[in-house]
């Protein structure tokens, strides 16, 4: 939405993403193929890296990454 603005097109494709993903998971526990955790930690997981991916890709090169060298080591660290 960022990208082009929040309009009455985003919020069907939205509703209509979430809505396959709740059904097919739903589906996927009442076959057997899931427990209720995978299905809640799937949900979680696909949330965190649907928010973090484009979060890291709004900030310059110099924001995100930093390198430090001290004697016998070196850190690399992220910023979000």
């Amino acid at each position: 939405m960022d990208i082009y603005g929040k309009s009455t097109l985003s919020y069907i494709v939205w509703g209509t993403s979430l809505t396959a993903a709740s059904i097919g998971s739903y589906c996927r526990y009442k076959s057997g193929e899931h427990y209720p955790s995978d299905v809640l930690v799937g949900a979680l997981f696909g949330t965190a890296i649907g928010y973090t991916i484009p979060v890291l890709h709004k900030k310059s090169k110099s924001e995100l990454f930093n390198f430090s060298v001290v004697p016998g080591s070196f850190y690399l660290s992220l910023k979000f």
